[in-house]
């Protein structure tokens, strides 16, 4: 099967860190590659996959094939190299022959070509062995996390492929002389390796073998598609080919030199073999062509060629040459500027060699071309530079001076503190300001006393300088005072300190007091002398006033009043305070009592404070009134009544009353007289109660009862004599009572001469039969006490006197 060779060329850097030079290269352009298989080296036709055995058969226990120049060798020269026992063997036109050199480890079976090296990989541990020809093996690097199956080549520049196919790591890695990876290609669609195989690269086309299967890669950019291929051959071992060559950047010529004056131009012609190059020069005299291969200078100097190529992998290449001029160029002054008077002096620019310098103004121009505008003053002025030989000649040019401009920046200024100052400049075309700006009038604000620079520029270039002052006069300090907190209806004073003059907002005059209706914040305006002008703020705020009344029960009463009242407020988080009129007060809350115990009418005020401290009173005059109420009181004009007088005026002793109401309590009609007199009936059990109702004018009353009763006469006898002897006729003795005395209440006592009680009884009926223990007493005189009580009356009476016993 026969794939067709794309003519896309893959691109590899070599950088060769001891000079400097980058050099770009190519795919070689070897037409065949060849198969280690068996002891025979098979070669394979790039083109049409031909496979022809090689006369030259590999050693007894060989390992690995690599083609490189013989380093071992005077003049270097393509030849085979293989590994046999850890030693490098090459093939020297006639027979193998050993170098003797380690290969640096006996599991470096791997070699491939690569330039003034031979790489040599080793298989498991990834270390890669470098050798040339002159020693051993030396480690080159160690691949980070390395893994099998691979395969080594390299390019003519000493760049080392490393071809990895294991499962998740198919990439083909280029790494520089200095082990640096350069660039990376990924594989796609080639089958992951196991032992054995190996690649070759030929004409920018990847060879390379999976177990029986030969595929062919075609590298586009930084990736190689593969597809499958017959190399009629089998059994591969390993692969090799030549390193493939890069072809370098040739720049020509190398310097050149010139017997005639500068100024001619002429040109400079780079070639390079790289595929699609993209051309940059650089150089202090070009005149064209500087992105093409041919440019047209006319300076001498250094000229550098950079080429950049896109194909494979990206990379540049530079090469340089000089040009010398040896001969002289025409006398030529540049034209100078205008100069100012001001400016620093400076060397004029010429071309020609070994020329001499006059001019107009003297002492202005030095010998060695140094031109003062300071010393040749404001004017125009002429300079010569002259030259001998081959481009012998003269050349005059005019300087002109100019003056400085007269720069104003306008007379200082002073300004409050937050205020701008407007500047003006003057004198100039073009000005800068040391604030940046760069307009000739601008408006500033600084923060404390600033001098202004003005830089300006006239029509010539030419530059003065002044200055402006703008001082700081300092604000005010005014102080409106701490905000306030009043009462609804209050006034307050606002006072403002700090400055000259103080104006107040909302009409509010400073130190004069006034009555806000609302919380308000008010503003002063202080301005000092200088009239400076700062402001400060207070808060007034205007706290509401708890509308109060109260309502009470129980408010009347006669000696004394025990009232309950009943606040009403429209603010919370009030405290309260009571005053009830007697001098007592109370800080109960919304509900209270008060008990009056003197007569009169009392005044009841309830303040209220609020949270804020406002207060508000109500009161209501006269609210609770105590009465003192009347004094009931009577007696009767006669206490004693008997059945035949029954008659008695009741004399009203009753005080602060206005009316009676009199009930005799014997069933006839009341009285409201105010002493009446009335006849009671006769005789009654218990008496009558007699009860008087005094009321006073406020309406008080008292009531008083007494009781009076009509008695029968009372009527007994008491003999003076007796005479126990027998004959039932006075044998005791006794008083005799017929009616008036209450016989429940009595006694009775008998004494003898010396006052010695020889008789005593409580029953009415007893008497003595004047026996004393038993025995008659003596006929004498003998004393006698009688106590009783008077019938339905708490009178009781004592009767005493003498009697005498008679045998």
């Amino acid at each position: 099967m026969k794939i067709t060779n794309l003519t896309k060329l893959l691109l590899f850097l070599a950088f060769f860190i001891g000079n400097k030079q980058i050099v770009f290269s190519q795919l070689p352009d070897c037409n065949s590659f060849y198969i280690h298989s068996g002891g025979s080296i098979n070669t394979i036709n790039s083109t049409t996959y031909a496979s022809s055995i090689n006369s030259i058969n590999m050693p007894s226990g060989s390992s690995g094939l690599a083609v490189s120049n013989n380093l071992n060798a005077a003049t270097p020269a393509t030849t085979f190299y293989t590994v046999i026992n850890g030693i490098y063997w090459y093939y020297n036109g006639t027979t193998w022959v050993s170098t003797g050199h380690s290969t640096g480890s006996t599991a470096a079976v791997n070699p491939g070509g690569a330039g003034p090296y031979i790489y040599n990989l080793v298989g498991g541990s990834g270390t890669l062995y470098r050798y040339d020809g002159t020693g051993n093996s030396t480690l080159f690097l160690t691949l980070s996390g390395f893994s099998g199956p691979y395969d080594v080549i390299g390019d003519q520049y000493g760049n080392v492929y490393v071809l990895f196919n294991a499962s998740g790591n198919q990439n083909l890695v280029m790494y520089n002389a200095l082990g640096q990876v350069v660039c990376t290609y990924a594989l796609l669609n080639l089958p992951v390796a196991g032992a054995g195989g190996g690649y070759a690269i030929v004409n920018g086309t990847l060879y390379a073998n999976v177990g029986s299967t030969n595929y062919v890669g075609t590298i586009t950019g930084t990736s190689i598609t593969f597809v499958t291929a017959n190399f009629n051959t089998s059994g591969a071992s390993d692969f090799a080919n030549c390193p493939f060559p890069l072809v370098a950047l040739n720049l020509t010529p190398s310097s050149i030199t010139y017997d005639v004056c500068l100024g001619v131009p002429f040109t400079i012609t780079g070639t390079t073999s790289v595929a699609n190059p993209t051309w940059s020069w650089t150089g202090p005299g070009i005149v064209s062509g500087g992105n093409t291969a041919t440019i047209t200078v006319n300076q001498p100097g250094t000229y550098i060629a950079n080429v950049t190529s896109t194909v494979g992998c990206s990379g540049n290449a530079t090469n340089q040459y000089t040009v010398v001029a040896s001969g002289t160029s025409p006398p030529l002054i540049t034209q100078p500027t205008p100069k100012c008077v001001n400016d620093t002096a400076f060397q004029l620019a010429v071309t020609g060699v070994g020329g001499t310098y006059s001019s107009s103004c003297g002492p202005c121009l030095s010998s060695t071309g140094v031109f003062d505008p300071a010393v040749a003053g404001i004017g125009s002025h002429t300079v010569t530079y002259a030259t001998t030989g081959a481009c012998a000649g003269a050349d005059t040019k005019t300087i002109v001076v100019n003056g400085l401009p007269t720069v104003s920046a306008g007379i200082d200024q002073t300004i409050c503190i937050g205020t701008s100052a407007d500047l003006s400049a003057a004198g100039a075309d073009t000005y800068v300001w040391s604030s940046g700006v760069t307009t000739a009038n601008t408006t500033v604000t600084p923060t404390s006393t600033t001098t202004y620079t003005l830089i300006g520029t006239d029509v010539n270039g030419c530059v003065n300088t002044d200055a402006v002052i703008v001082t700081l006069e300092p604000l005010p300090i005014v102080n409106a005072g701490i905000d306030i907190q009043i009462c609804d209806g209050a006034t307050v004073t606002l006072t403002a300190t700090g400055a000259a003059t103080h104006l107040w907002n909302n009409g509010v005059v400073n130190g004069v007091s006034f009555q806000p209706n609302t919380t308000q914040t008010y503003t002063v305006t202080g301005t000092s002398t200088f009239g400076c002008v700062n402001t400060d703020a207070v808060q007034v705020t205007v706290n509401p006033n708890s509308t109060v009344s109260f309502t009470g029960t129980d408010l009347r009463g006669c000696d004394q009043v025990n009232p309950s009242f009943n606040a009403v407020v429209s603010e919370p988080n009030n405290t309260f305070l009571w005053e009830f009129g007697d001098g007592q007060t109370s800080t109960d809350g919304i509900f209270t009592s008060h008990v009056y115990n003197n007569f009169g009418c009392y005044n009841v005020k309830l303040t209220v404070t609020t949270d804020k401290g406002c207060v508000t009173s109500f009161q209501i005059p006269s609210y609770v009134c105590m009465y003192s109420s009347p004094v009931a009181n009577f007696m009767f004009s006669e206490t004693d009544l008997i059945s035949y007088t029954t008659t008695t005026n009741l004399l009203n002793l009753s005080t602060n009353a206005v009316t009676y109401q009199w009930d005799f309590g014997d069933g006839s009609p009341e009285s409201n007289e105010f002493s009446p007199e009335h006849t009671f009936p006769g005789p009654e059990a218990g008496g009558y109660i007699v009860i008087l109702v005094a009321t006073s004018a406020d309406g008080c009353t008292d009531t008083i009862r007494k009781s009076i009763s009509v008695d029968e006469e009372l009527i007994y006898y008491i003999p003076n004599a007796f005479t126990p002897d027998g004959n039932e006729y006075n044998d005791t003795f006794k008083p005799v009572f017929s009616v008036g005395i209450d016989p429940n209440d009595f006694s009775m006592y008998i004494y003898n001469r010396w006052g010695q009680v020889i008789f005593e009884t409580r029953d009415i009926k007893s008497g003595w039969d004047g026996t004393y223990n038993g025995e008659i007493v003596q006929d004498g005189l003998y004393s006698y006490s009688i106590q009783f009580k008077v019938a339905r009356k708490d009178d009781k009476r004592t009767i005493q006197g003498h009697f005498s016993k008679i045998q």
